[in-house]
């Protein structure tokens, strides 16, 4: 079968190539770390392509090897969106006014229940579409009808009154809630 030797070693070669197979082996792996030296952004577009078939053939999986991984990798893992954040402020700051408007109920309740318990005050996750519909969406400051799309710091829009302040003992309870207009809370005080 060995039409004569290797181009490489003076093993016999097989067929038309001009390696042995073992040659051979070695010469490919050479040329495709070449090309990817040379081509890294398709070697990249594959990776994602390659990435996304696997994920989509089965997502779960995929989700708990990452999770796995990050767990294992933790320190590397902040490490490089630490570096990341550094490098693009401008995009992580779009990221989190993003996040921060999608989920700004979220962020305020966080804040408010930060400043109850820096108060000591007792502290309760509160529903406050449930408090608004239980006062039928009337100020209980100065009693006029409140419009719960209203959002922001303009003195008509929707914010939340405790009753009993909480830097009067109050506690952050849904019990201890009233809807309010920003400018009557702000203007009521800690009274």
């Amino acid at each position: 079968m060995a039409e004569g030797t290797c181009a490489d070693c003076p093993a016999p070669k097989v067929g038309r190539k001009k390696r042995c197979p073992d040659c051979q082996r070695g010469h490919d792996r050479r040329r495709l770390a070449e090309w990817r030296a040379a081509n890294p952004e398709k070697v990249k577009a594959q990776e994602r392509r390659s990435n996304r078939a696997r994920y989509e053939r089965d997502p779960e999986s995929r989700r708990s090897a990452v999770k796995e991984w990050r767990q294992a990798n933790r320190d590397r893992f902040n490490a490089y969106h630490r570096e990341w954040r550094a490098a693009n402020p401008e995009r992580t700051r779009e990221y989190h006014r993003k996040v921060r408007a999608a989920r700004r109920d979220y962020y305020n309740e966080k804040v408010r229940r930060y400043q109850a318990r820096r108060m000591e005050a007792t502290v309760e996750l509160v529903d406050y579409e449930a408090v608004g519909e239980r006062y039928g969406w009337v100020c209980g400051i100065c009693g006029e009808q409140m419009d719960p799309t209203i959002r922001g710091r303009t003195s008509l829009a929707v914010s939340f009154d405790h009753i009993i302040p909480l830097s009067k003992g109050g506690p952050h309870m849904a019990a201890n809630l009233q809807p309010a207009h920003f400018g009557c809370n702000a203007r009521k005080g800690n009274r």
